[in-house]
């Protein structure tokens, strides 16, 4: 039997014993929100183009009003008027103004705006009681975003704030990843929600949670009806899996037991099983490998060491084939005293608030754990758990 191995020493090793050409489709702007970018994009001109108004005023060159104030105001000759959306057909010289709206392009000899609050009009002349900046209340060209900077690296997550750049730069479509990740739990006991749960059965918690999991970091999961624990039957639903799938999930046959037969399919497809075990808790009993040059996952059974599997080994292994980086981690203070084994890298249910991260204990069947939370703290292999108030490595999940 192989020895169980360390997370790192796992997503490792499998990342590197085989790659995945994953597809890429084109989608509309909307559909793309929450996906990752099939190839990275430059912005294809300054943002904005010109210099532009963020109030209602007056666009003035900042020297007329230097040093201005109410007992010693200036005055310029308003030369014109720019409305919003027009292109300025004409310039301002020293002593001279134009009426501009918040988003009024400036004209050029224009490098500041005053608020309308500190100006008074009258017959084309405007008296001015407050000094400006250079660049005050104004958006400059290029400011927001530079021609020729990044506005998408490959297999980043296309994110709100993405979204909006790719609207400003007029993109109604964009490339991403296709990421098809086949889910499907296994066991005589699990049944379809919807179905009549008769006694001895349970409803498939597991296909959802690595649904949404896998969807929320920008994959297309989609999910198969249980299948009971009959090798049969797995092989058939692999065989169906393998051709419309580039990540294929069994959930449920990865323990010890002889009912569980995810590792025979690996023999019976001649795949290579890579993981036959990692050094964490929960989700020990992870197996791991290829089959038809496709990954080939058995998670737990629990549905907290399912998740904890996925979100920790499965998708940093995806991430690591594609080159690209994994979501952030947050550093916070833990809110009580949070104990652990030495010898094996543990992962712990918690929520988070303005305080700090708050550890949730339990058993890894319980899925309020997971409900209630939305994170998990790491504890690594050499810590002996953690002190109320020390900083902790947390991830979301």
């Amino acid at each position: 039997m192989r020895r169980v191995i360390s997370r790192k020493e796992a997503v490792e090793l499998l990342a590197s014993s085989g790659t995945i050409s994953f597809n890429k489709k084109r989608v509309g702007l909307a559909e793309a929100f929450g996906k990752r970018a099939g190839e990275p994009l430059k912005a294809p001109f300054d943002l904005p183009q010109l210099s532009r108004s963020t109030r209602d005023g007056y666009a003035v060159n900042h020297l007329d009003v230097k040093g201005v104030s109410e007992a010693l105001p200036a005055f310029l000759n308003v030369v014109g008027e720019v409305k919003i959306g027009e292109i300025p057909s004409f310039s301002i010289s020293l002593g001279e103004a134009a009426r501009v709206f918040t988003g009024s392009y400036l004209p050029n000899g224009a490098d500041a705006v005053v608020m309308d609050e500190f100006v008074e009009e009258s017959s084309g002349v405007i008296e001015v009681y407050r000094s400006v900046a250079a660049g005050e209340n104004v958006i400059s060209a290029g400011e927001d975003c530079l021609q020729g900077s990044t506005i998408l690296n490959f297999g980043e997550k296309i994110s709100v704030g993405k979204l909006g750049l790719l609207a400003a730069y007029g993109f109604d479509s964009v490339n991403i990843l296709d990421v098809k990740v086949g889910i499907v739990s296994t066991g005589d006991e699990i049944v379809s929600p919807g179905s009549q749960l008769s006694s001895g059965k349970i409803y498939d918690i597991n296909s959802f949670t690595l649904y949404a999991l896998l969807k929320k970091w920008g994959a297309n999961p989609y999910i198969h009806t249980p299948v009971p624990d009959d090798l049969e039957m797995l092989k058939k639903v692999l065989e169906e899996l393998l051709d419309n799938s580039d990540v294929i999930i069994f959930s449920g046959g990865s323990s010890v037991g002889t009912r569980d037969h995810t590792k025979e399919l690996f023999k019976l497809f001649n795949g290579k099983l890579i993981i036959e075990g990692i050094n964490i808790s929960p989700g020990k009993p992870t197996l791991a490998g290829w089959v038809k040059d496709k990954l080939v996952f058995g998670l737990p059974g629990h549905p907290v060491s399912s998740v904890v599997s996925a979100r920790v080994f499965l998708i940093p292994v995806i991430e690591r084939i594609l080159g690209i980086d994994g979501e952030p981690v947050l550093y916070l203070p833990v809110l009580s005293n949070l104990p652990s084994k030495l010898g094996v890298e543990e992962f712990v249910c918690a929520s988070v608030n303005e305080k700090g991260v708050f550890p949730i204990l339990g058993k890894s069947g319980a899925i309020s754990r997971i409900a209630n939370g939305g994170f998990l703290i790491k504890i690594p292999d050499g810590v002996e758990g953690y002190k109320e108030g020390e900083v902790v490595e947390t991830w979301s999940i």
